[in-house]
């Protein structure tokens, strides 16, 4: 899957209920989240470390 691709599934982001849901995408051995996904991980999800690239 592309970048494009995964910010295109973020900006999907329409009604209240689907803000709290993570997208996790495996890239490599690491499961990634961007966007809203990272943030959602960063403020609910406890030991998860960030990673800004």
């Amino acid at each position: 899957m592309q970048i494009k691709d995964i910010l295109e599934i973020e900006k999907q982001r329409g009604d209240s209920s689907s803000k709290m849901v993570i997208h996790l995408f495996k890239e490599g051995s690491p499961l990634r989240a961007y966007e809203w996904s990272a943030w959602l991980c960063c403020r609910f999800v406890s030991d998860f470390k960030a990673t800004w690239i």
